[in-house]
């Protein structure tokens, strides 16, 4: 059991609580104690620790076999990496979600809840928990993304690491600035990547894509920005007196050829 701590610890401390939060996790035991996310070194402490723990099994032929069939073969289709986006940014309470495509990049962001410890962990898992947050069921969700890059970017609240073959992350430069709602994600394009990028704004950018609103109660709006062929659109759904309502069955589209400058 871990004793109570607070922010601002020796950075020896840092080290030592997250060598044994990675533990609990890793054991889907609860986290038992505060942690010292006030502590400037507690995302790299942290991020260091997961890699560590996660270093142990990279020559399992297990993992090997899995990692391939989680992030090919259970999501052939070209936007699935951007339905599970926008499920996660659902799932964290954002009230709307952006994302903008570039020649070499696409990044995404939302303004809902920050990542957790948790999240965290679950973002660098596939199948170490049986519950179901924002980073999908199992962390399986988010290795979609990987149909288009190879090192996934993630900055969300004292968080910012990226993810190499999947499940290993490293720390990057936590900005000074940090907010209680958000969730940016970069995704460098792969090979495989670029060639799909025309084909991903044109399915995103369709009006009878604004029909998954429907299915979603906390996102309000989804929003492209196109940067490669000019492509954009907004989606979103009007709320008045609780109920949601508006042209054409709940929903209205804008779209705009106009080249984003």
């Amino acid at each position: 059991m871990i004793a109570p701590v607070l922010d601002c610890l020796p950075e020896s401390t840092s080290i030592e609580i997250a060598q044994q939060v990675v533990e609990c996790l890793a054991d889907d035991a609860p986290l038992p104690c505060d942690l010292p996310t006030g502590d400037p070194s507690w995302n790299d402490h942290y991020v260091r620790a997961i890699r560590k723990y996660k270093e142990q099994f990279r020559g399992s032929p297990d993992l090997k076999r899995l990692l391939p069939i989680v992030a090919e073969r259970l999501y052939g289709r070209d936007i699935h990496w951007a339905l599970e986006l926008i499920q996660n940014a659902e799932d964290a309470g954002a009230s709307q979600i952006v994302f903008v495509f570039e020649d070499d990049a696409v990044h995404v962001m939302n303004n809902g809840a920050a990542f957790t410890a948790e999240d965290v962990w679950a973002i660098c898992s596939a199948g170490h928990s049986a519950k179901k947050n924002k980073i999908g069921f199992y962390g399986i969700g988010f290795k979609s993304v990987y149909k288009l890059t190879d090192v996934p970017q993630i900055r969300s609240g004292v968080y910012a690491l990226q993810l190499e073959e999947k499940i290993y992350p490293s720390s990057l430069l936590v900005g000074t600035r940090r907010r209680m709602r958000d969730a940016r994600f970069s995704l460098p394009l792969n090979k495989e990547g670029r060639q799909l990028i025309s084909r991903v704004i044109a399915d995103l950018t369709r009006p009878d894509f604004m029909q998954l609103l429907l299915t979603l109660d906390s996102l309000k709006r989804i929003r492209i920005i196109d940067k490669v062929s000019g492509r954009n659109g907004q989606f979103y759904t009007a709320v008045i007196h609780r109920a949601r309502y508006a042209y054409g069955g709940g929903l209205s589209y804008r779209g705009d050829l106009g080249r984003v400058r």
